[in-house]
């Protein structure tokens, strides 16, 4: 007679435990968040966040890749519009309030050539300056490369940032009618015949 008590007990308890496990199954998962401080993002990124605090009516100060207050200040102030935590820091909800997937944003996954596309389309040209010594080594073998078939010396093709190299922009720009001001910008590298977007590191990498 215990021994059927037993068993019955353990049935019952295991009944206990399969029913539990099924039923939070059936519920949604927390879904994670993630938030990264604004001094942790790249220059790409920070484009992106410039030009998306622009699209909506802030002043983020110069688009140009880099983490001024002005950037700093337009994240809070853009929070508090919106009725977000005003930390700063940039989570799922602030990126999303901005129009940018939080995981192509932070690079968790790549996006689509359609979808950079359509967002170009939508937003037009977007427009940036970023200075040479910002740039990486891939990046500068491939301006030197660019200007060299322009017919100016940059130097040694070596993807190391030089003074003909930095000179040679400048010169590039004066022969094109462009402001020399020895950065790049959205009209200099289409004059070089580079990709603005592969070039910046939002698309695939070049050789």
């Amino acid at each position: 007679m215990r021994l059927l008590s037993s068993t019955t007990v353990m049935a019952f308890l295991a009944g206990l435990f399969f029913a539990g496990t099924a039923l939070a199954e059936q519920q949604p998962k927390e879904q994670v968040q993630v938030q990264v401080s604004a001094d942790q993002l790249s220059s790409e990124q920070i484009l992106e966040l410039q030009r998306s605090l622009q699209d909506q009516g802030i002043d983020p100060g110069p688009i140009d890749g880099k983490m001024g207050p002005l950037v700093g200040q337009g994240i809070q102030l853009f929070q508090q519009r919106q009725g977000l935590a005003t930390t700063g820091d940039l989570n799922e909800q602030t990126l999303e309030a901005l129009g940018l997937e939080p995981r192509e944003f932070l690079g968790l996954s790549a996006a689509t050539p359609e979808k950079r596309q359509a967002r170009q389309q939508m937003q037009g040209e977007p427009q940036f300056e970023i200075s040479l010594n910002l740039l990486n080594s891939a990046q500068v073998r491939k301006l030197q490369q660019q200007l060299k078939d322009q017919g100016i010396d940059p130097g040694p093709v070596d993807g190391v940032m030089g003074p003909l190299t930095q000179q040679g922009v400048q010169v590039f720009q004066q022969q094109q009618g462009l402001v020399a001001s020895g950065n790049l910008n959205q009209q200099t590298l289409n004059a070089l015949d580079i990709e603005a977007e592969e070039f910046m590191g939002l698309a695939p990498a070049f050789e």
